[in-house]
């Protein structure tokens, strides 16, 4: 539609009025802005042998660079999917001698690879991939120099801060780092959405 701006300053105003109100209300809430709790236990407990496997290995040496996690994080990506258990995260080893994983085991794979590489920053997150995704998917979230990265090697090889994503994209209910479990408050009123899968416990197998 084409706004004739000579027709008189009230058209303008009105113009510039409906782009400002675009502007804004097309602008999502980054995702960055999640806090989250320390908690004694999660619904996924059972099925986290490998991670804690992983985790309790001390980090390497390093030093850890971004060129090095990107080149980890494209190697994951190019390990086929394919999707056998709903909860158990299979270990990297597991993923190496079949040649394949579904998102938890190529997340948990990547986490044991920039662990080893000097990672000490670095959890392994359960959530949804949007807000309209009925299964629960899995990434990482990697903090480094200041700056928190969002890797998820299902989806893609590169690296993105998780500030460039929107509320409504990669939605954390749990995370686990080796210090611990934690929950994420992600409603409105700052409870954790971890309270509404105590009972029924969500598929991890986000595509």
């Amino acid at each position: 539609m084409t706004v004739d701006f000579k027709m008189g300053g009230s058209i303008t105003r009105r113009a510039i009025g409906w782009t400002m109100f675009l502007l804004l209300f097309s602008t999502p809430a980054l995702a960055q802005f999640f806090s989250r709790q320390e908690v004694s236990h999660t619904s996924y407990d059972l099925y986290l042998d490998s991670f804690r496997s992983v985790a309790s290995q001390a980090s390497g040496a390093g030093p850890l660079t971004l060129d090095l996690v990107r080149e980890w994080t494209e190697k994951a990506n190019d390990i086929p999917y394919n999707h056998v258990e709903p909860y158990r995260f299979r270990s990297p080893e597991e993923v190496e001698v079949s040649g394949y994983g579904d998102c938890k085991d190529k997340a948990l794979w990547l986490y044991s690879k920039l662990s080893a590489a000097g990672a000490r920053h670095i959890q392994l997150v359960i959530g949804r991939k949007d807000t309209q995704a009925g299964e629960f998917h899995a990434w990482l979230y990697l903090t480094f120099c200041g700056r928190t990265y969002l890797l998820d090697p299902t989806i893609s090889g590169s690296i993105s801060e998780a500030s460039d994503y929107s509320a409504d994209e990669y939605v954390p209910v749990y995370a686990y780092d080796r210090s611990g479990a934690y929950a994420y408050a992600t409603e409105g009123d700052g409870s954790t959405l971890a309270i509404n899968y105590q009972m029924a416990v969500p598929r991890i197998a986000g595509h």
